[in-house]
């Protein structure tokens, strides 16, 4: 949803006219009432700038919707890697209670593996894994679809 300024801004107006008629009847100096709008008046436009640099992923979050082959991977496994053994990082593979599901995932390369953990066992969002790996959140959304796609052809294999 985009941020619309001048609704934000009335509803800002509003509040502060509510604030500093409250602020005054309590006996607080003016020169307070001000700095403490002014403060507010920054955050305010810090929110619209963030909300203007950012924009929601529809289809991949932390909750992974919009992945249900991811979620129904995810559901596979027992338990994460570090109940398992904390020094093997990648662990959980060795978990996959499925026997085809386990010989069809160690068929995926180790950065696809490396993404599989950031993402559904360690939770993090697509914005996160593009940080961490530098690169852009396109990448990283192209590279889910694509394992999401092969993960769909394990349940077609799986299903015949």
């Amino acid at each position: 949803m985009e941020f619309n300024y001048e609704l934000e801004k009335k509803k800002f107006d509003e509040r502060w006219t509510r604030f500093a008629a409250e602020y005054a009847a309590a006996g607080m100096a003016g020169e307070s009432i001000e700095a403490m709008k002014e403060f507010d008046w920054e955050s305010f436009k810090s929110d619209r700038i963030y909300s203007l640099h950012n924009q929601s992923l529809s289809s991949f979050n932390n909750d992974n919707v919009g992945c249900p082959y991811l979620q129904k991977f995810q559901e596979s496994f027992s338990c994460p890697a570090l109940e398992t053994d904390p020094d093997r990082r990648y662990g959980w593979t060795d978990e996959i209670e499925n026997e085809n599901l386990s010989i069809f995932m160690k068929q995926l390369s180790p950065s696809d593996i490396e993404l599989l953990t950031l993402f559904v066992v360690d939770g993090y969002s697509v914005t996160e894994i593009a940080k961490i790996q530098s690169v852009k959140w396109p990448t990283i959304s192209k590279k889910l679809t694509r394992i999401e796609k092969y993960l769909k052809k394990f349940e077609e294999v799986a299903t015949d």
